[in-house]
């Protein structure tokens, strides 16, 4: 059977309308057909636009726009909450890695000295300090600390900073005027304090980072990065004051 005119033009009009899409008519007798259409695709629903009001003969007002208004609500909430936690874990992540690195760096210590310039020297930078000091205080003495010559505090700092029982504290506004910072107070503008206790029978030490700004160390903080920092210091500074030769 030939083909005439008349049917490329029927083929060319379906070509037509088939780019074109569906008609609303189709559209809405394909969900007729399938009513679970839209309960199976909950994101295609918050992505429609209802009617503002529908009322039905018996007066009863249809609150469907008003759900639907709270479900999109709750999903921006839900998107905000996803984005915030995605900062907070790269925060967390540079912290980290931030942490790690001045442990490396105090790792390359070959004696208490070292240690002490490492925490001076390398850890503002690697940690983003305005200063870092490790400091014992003068009373009950200890040779190596002597011997040295390293930062010495007054009996009694480390309790009037944090308490006696505390081992860290976060304070958002400071001002040293040399007694733990030294040439670098001038620049510290809030601190962190660690309780250091290499030995028993040692002198009790002190581990100071200052922030360049205020606030950038305060009460509600989380500390967990300080106090791992001081227990690896309180641990590395133990195997040099610990030496008995």
């Amino acid at each position: 059977m030939m083909e005439g005119p008349g049917t490329d033009l029927l083929d060319l009009q379906a070509t037509v309308a088939l780019d074109q899409g569906p008609t609303a008519d189709e559209v809405e007798a394909y969900l007729r057909a399938h009513p679970e259409f839209l309960a199976s695709r909950p994101d295609l629903l918050l992505q429609m636009t209802p009617p503002s009001r529908f009322q039905s003969d018996d007066g009863v007002v249809d609150l469907h726009q008003h759900i639907v208004r709270g479900l999109r609500e709750e999903l921006d909430s839900l998107r905000s909450c996803a984005r915030e936690f995605i900062d907070v874990s790269r925060v967390n992540h540079d912290v980290q890695a931030r942490a790690h690195a001045a442990v490396l760096a105090l790792l390359g210590a070959s004696g208490l000295a070292e240690t002490a310039v490492a925490i001076r020297q390398e850890f503002p930078r690697r940690l983003g300090l305005a200063a870092a000091r490790l400091a014992f205080e003068r009373e009950p003495e200890h040779p190596t600390i002597s011997l040295l010559r390293l930062a010495v505090l007054p009996k009694g700092t480390v309790e009037h900073l944090m308490g006696s029982e505390g081992e860290v504290a976060l304070v958002s506004r400071v001002a040293d005027h040399g007694a733990i910072f030294d040439n670098d107070a001038s620049r510290v503008r809030s601190a962190a304090f660690a309780r250091i206790a290499p030995l028993p029978d040692g002198p009790i030490g002190l581990l100071a980072f200052g922030g360049a700004e205020p606030h950038d160390f305060h009460p509600g903080q989380a500390s967990d990065m300080v106090a791992f920092l001081a227990r690896v210091v309180e641990r590395y500074t133990r195997t040099w004051l610990d030496r008995r030769d």
